[in-house]
């Protein structure tokens, strides 16, 4: 496995976030991403990503599910987690929103951004 250096700040918030320790104890599609979860995303990517060196993950944030499984949700029910991640890469300047499931551990959709 190759290894990839990340920094992660946690912002502090007044909300009550549910205190989930496994990632099938989400009590529900809209929540957002918890640290764990945040780390699973970064993982996914270097794993999959050749030249990962150069990599800045700008945002790591929930990919919002389809509104029909958020209306259709029944607490209890397995529902696919997905993150929201845009990437720069210095060595280029290439910008990149990715879709990462979190769910199937993989990189859903890779968009780079032309002219940003």
């Amino acid at each position: 496995m190759r290894q990839c250096n990340f920094f992660m700040a946690i912002m502090t918030t007044t909300q009550d976030f549910p205190k989930v320790s496994r990632l099938d104890e989400i009590p529900h599609p809209l929540e957002p991403l918890i640290t764990k979860e945040i780390a699973a995303c970064v993982a996914i990517i270097c794993n999959e990503v050749k030249q990962i060196k150069y990599l800045r993950f700008v945002t790591v944030a929930l990919h919002e599910p389809p509104k029909n499984e958020v209306i259709n949700f029944k607490k209890g029910t397995v529902f696919n987690r997905e993150a929201f991640v845009s990437l720069l890469d210095n060595s280029t300047g290439v910008v990149a929103e990715v879709v990462v499931s979190l769910t199937n551990k993989n990189i859903a959709a890779w968009k780079e951004m032309p002219d940003v």
